[in-house]
């Protein structure tokens, strides 16, 4: 059996917001917004192409818990100084990790992002 990752789906307070952080910290782009009867969801993809999608999910009844840091996703980066650098400078590093290119940062509702060198995610 073959099985290929479509996307992820994470539940946001603010879709705006977390499109705004996501295309700026990630470089990620929005594909699509889509409207369900209980939610919009923001499509985001990478610059890579990977055809892999973050899917920002925000409820139209404010019930749901976000940003619960239960879980995380990782993303590889192929400039991990010029990714920190930025990282710091928005203030959303939540934890560097010594001797690793990999650090964790959290976006607007508190979902963990690990972002770690090409190299790093080889080893």
């Amino acid at each position: 059996m073959k099985v290929t990752m479509l996307h992820v789906s994470i539940t946001v307070a603010d879709l705006e917001k977390s499109i705004a952080f996501y295309t700026k910290a990630l470089d990620m782009k929005l594909k699509c917004k889509v409207d369900i009867p209980y939610a919009t969801l923001g499509m985001m993809v990478d610059n890579a192409d990977s055809g892999f999608e973050l899917e920002l999910t925000c409820p139209k009844e404010k019930t749901e818990v976000v940003g619960d840091k239960k879980y995380h996703f990782a993303v590889t980066v192929d400039d991990f100084e010029a990714a920190q650098k930025l990282h710091e400078e928005m203030g959303c590093i939540q934890r560097k990790v010594p001797n690793k290119e990999l650090h964790f940062i959290t976006d607007p509702d508190g979902n963990l992002i690990e972002v770690l060198s090409e190299v790093q995610a080889a080893k």
